[in-house]
């Protein structure tokens, strides 16, 4: 070891005869303010872009039968496994009808849901005919809110009518 090392090790340092600095109160207060604010930031951030109002305030229940017309159309769409959950499972069934009201089962159905209130889409929803012109979606929601189902309806050497239906959506 060098000498150097050697006196550096040597060398007791004397204790401190200073006091350990204190926070004044004024300090202390804006520290906390800091904070605080910080986590009510956090908390609204949350809040507002997570959906979590909806576990306070759940938005109203949609009717269990909806109908709307897109074009020549008449579309009903019928929530089977009653008020849609984030997450699910969800059953909606949708009939169409011409305008004499008997059922159509030679077109194709798509359905798309949109959240509302901020730009948030769905994963694409499969839909599968089903007995006497009735086809079956099965959707799937990311969080609660208030949701647009849309429907496209396209009949064969026709152009695509679209229907939408308002649902709102709880947590589950």
């Amino acid at each position: 070891m060098s000498l150097h090392l050697m006196r550096l090790k040597s060398v007791r340092r004397a204790p401190s005869t200073t006091p350990p600095a204190k926070v004044s109160q004024t300090d202390w207060l804006v520290a906390v303010t800091i904070v605080g604010a910080g986590v009510v930031c956090f908390a609204l951030l949350l809040w507002g872009h997570l959906g979590l109002s909806a576990w306070l305030h759940p938005p109203a229940p949609t009717a269990t039968q909806l109908v709307t017309t897109a074009g020549p159309y008449a579309v009903t769409a019928r929530l089977a496994s009653g008020q849609l959950t984030a997450g699910g499972p969800n059953s909606v069934v949708l009939a169409v009808r011409d305008h004499a009201g008997y059922p159509l089962t030679n077109v194709k159905i798509e359905v798309r849901a949109t959240m509302t209130t901020m730009a948030m889409d769905a994963p694409a929803i499969p839909v599968r005919a089903s007995a006497n012109g009735q086809f079956l979606a099965n959707p799937r929601f990311g969080m609660a809110g208030t949701w647009r189902l849309d429907v496209i309806i396209t009949a064969p050497g026709q152009m695509a009518q679209h229907a939408s239906f308002s649902v709102s959506v709880r947590w589950g």
